[in-house]
């Protein structure tokens, strides 16, 4: 918990939809009845051998597309194009998300837990072992969460960054890039007490200027428009801060908002 800075977000990229792909993973493919092997880990459930499943048969061409637009928009020159490019993956995120919810949803047609489960116990494995690589590279770990790791190390730079992601990509068979290095990144204590943690909610402001919230008030529908747009002005400040120190001397224009 707390405040860390120089912290780099490393994210995989279509991470649930790609382990689908890659290790067969469909409602008629999990514990079906031709085969006998121990392919998911923890749960030890089959998968099958003999046959593609329908679900990594029809998601590769969307994960292509998704990858090739992803590339157009970071060479993009032209920010309108950038634009449209990313409002394209963006779209092909969603379905792709959408894949993989499905099939636990619970009244659906074609779906099973099961499958639901395996992917799940896939993901953890991989970001374990990404954790590990990283730490072997002297990385320390302050947060993981789903299919992102928030690092850090004393003086590493962008190109280090990158170097650990094409390790990670080459020993998982995923991709994983570097999101981008926060100058500072909180990460709140929970409702329920100062000493207990939450994984789903941090706030940061990366190098480039960009501000990023997760959890917070600011992002949520159930909170009144006066306390978003108070906690919204007072994240806007707090980015302009390069570090926690500079972060402490605006304490005093913080309270003037508020």
């Amino acid at each position: 918990m707390g405040y860390h800075e120089q912290v780099g977000e490393l994210d995989f990229t279509s991470m649930f939809p790609s382990i689908m792909k890659i290790h067969n993973v469909s409602p008629e493919t999990v514990n079906c009845e031709c085969c006998n092997n121990d392919s998911v880990p923890e749960l030890h459930y089959t998968i099958c051998e003999k046959r593609k499943g329908i679900i990594p048969e029809t998601i590769g061409e969307v994960l292509r597309r998704r990858a090739e637009y992803k590339r157009r928009e970071k060479s993009a020159t032209d920010e309108a194009i950038r634009k449209e490019y990313h409002r394209r993956q963006t779209a092909l995120k969603w379905m792709l998300v959408t894949t993989f919810g499905y099939l636990g949803y619970k009244s659906a047609r074609f779906g099973k837990i099961e499958a639901h489960e395996s992917v799940n116990a896939f993901a953890r494995r991989d970001l374990l072992h990404a954790k590990q690589i990283a730490e072997d590279k002297g990385f320390s770990v302050v947060h993981g969460i789903v299919d992102c790791l928030f690092l850090k190390k004393k003086g590493a730079t962008r190109e280090d960054y990158e170097v650990l992601c094409d390790e990670i990509t080459k020993a998982i068979g995923i991709n994983i890039s570097l999101e981008g290095i926060y100058k500072w990144v909180l990460f709140p204590s929970s409702r329920m007490g100062e000493a207990i943690p939450t994984a789903n909610r941090y706030v940061g402001a990366y190098t480039n200027g960009e501000v990023k919230v997760r959890g917070l008030e600011v992002r949520r529908g159930d909170i009144p428009l006066f306390t978003r747009k108070v906690q919204g002005e007072v994240i806007e400040l707090m980015a302009k801060a390069n570090n926690v120190e500079e972060l402490k001397k605006l304490i005093p224009s913080i309270l003037e908002i508020v």
